[in-house]
């Protein structure tokens, strides 16, 4: 067990600090870092483990890397996308994937406009860019052929241009699609379907 006064003395409270973890008491309620478990044996797993000293209960990171996200996963973008923002997804496809999207919808409520629906098909061998809107959906655009593949990672960056969003694939640009709606009223980011989602970052 880690000492509760490690938190004050030693370089792992520089390390919270730096990180802009709270360490006041109560303010944390789980260990969720493997390599601060105390239990061996779920070193390995990445277990998380509950403890009674709030104190010792050091942090939950804000999404880190290695911590696979739940999907479907919504993150809430209040202040919109405006040109410049990148919007990054990374994660694996599974050996049976059908297909996963991307969303970028105008409110969090159900049936909301979406300005752009990203959706790989493993099963059809493309990927489909659309929008919807007042319940329709676009026209449909397809990108040249498809750059994920089941058993492996991908890293997707969803870039706001002047003229609409550009994403980018393995460090390749991949397919430009024309704003249909204006990105300044996106409001949530969804990712859904047959993957596992690693990593979500705005910047």
């Amino acid at each position: 067990m880690v000492s509760p006064y490690c938190l004050s003395f030693c370089p792992l409270n520089v390390f919270l600090w730096i990180l802009g973890v709270p360490l006041w008491p109560g303010s944390l309620s789980r260990i969720s870092v493997p390599f601060l478990l105390s239990d061996s044996a779920a070193l390995g797993r990445g277990q998380v483990l509950p403890t009674a000293d709030p104190l010792v209960s050091l942090l939950r990171l804000s999404d880190p890397p290695w911590l696979l996200q739940n999907v479907p996963h919504k993150t809430s973008l209040p202040e919109g996308i405006r040109v410049g923002t990148v919007l990054r997804i990374r994660g694996l496809v599974p050996d049976k994937a059908g297909r996963f999207y991307v969303n970028l919808l105008c409110s969090e409520e159900p049936g909301s406009d979406a300005a752009l629906h990203f959706n790989p098909r493993l099963d059809e061998s493309t990927v489909v860019f659309n929008s919807l809107e007042r319940g329709a959906w676009g026209a449909e655009e397809r990108g040249s052929g498809i750059p994920f593949q089941r058993g492996q990672p991908f890293d997707v960056l969803l870039i706001a241009t002047e003229e609409g969003f550009k994403a980018v694939i393995a460090d390749s640009e991949y397919h430009h699609f024309r704003y249909r709606i204006p990105p300044g009223r996106v409001r949530a980011l969804e990712v859904g379907g047959d993957l596992q989602l690693e990593l979500v970052k705005i910047f």
